[in-house]
């Protein structure tokens, strides 16, 4: 039973580390095709993927890198090349965040799974009345 404790430990630990992501709007580019200017880089950090959507429907996976007046810069692909993306065809901006929520539902799922199989298993092994 100790045994099986630790592995039931050692896969939630891997199912919290591993987490659960979504996309999460970047705050003052969802939803306007023209993006109003704003001092800043809009809380987008250096070095973060992000995905950018183009006013014309199209996506783009790139690692942020610097916001200028004129446009979004960034690196993609297998060799990084340097993407510039005007900021008048940027419809929205989304970076992927960690949801606490999701981790926690599926940590619960995965015990309460592991924990009814246990519980089924010991139950195969009892001798009857």
């Amino acid at each position: 039973m100790a045994q099986t404790f630790r592995k039931l430990l050692a896969l939630a630990v891997c199912v919290n580390l591993a987490g659960c992501t979504t996309m999460r709007a970047v705050p003052d580019w969802q939803g306007s095709a023209t993006p109003s200017p704003l001092s800043g880089t809009h809380g987008l950090k250096s070095g973060e993927p992000i995905t950018v959507t183009m006013s014309d429907g199209r996506k783009t996976e790139l690692v942020f890198k610097r916001l200028t007046a004129d446009h979004l810069e960034g690196s993609a692909g297998p060799n990084n090349s340097i993407v510039q993306i005007p900021r008048s065809q940027i419809h929205g901006v989304e970076r992927p965040e960690v949801s606490a929520m999701k981790t926690a539902g599926l940590v619960a799922t995965v015990l309460l799974g592991t924990l009814f199989a246990i519980g089924v298993s010991s139950m195969a092994v009892m001798p009857g009345p």
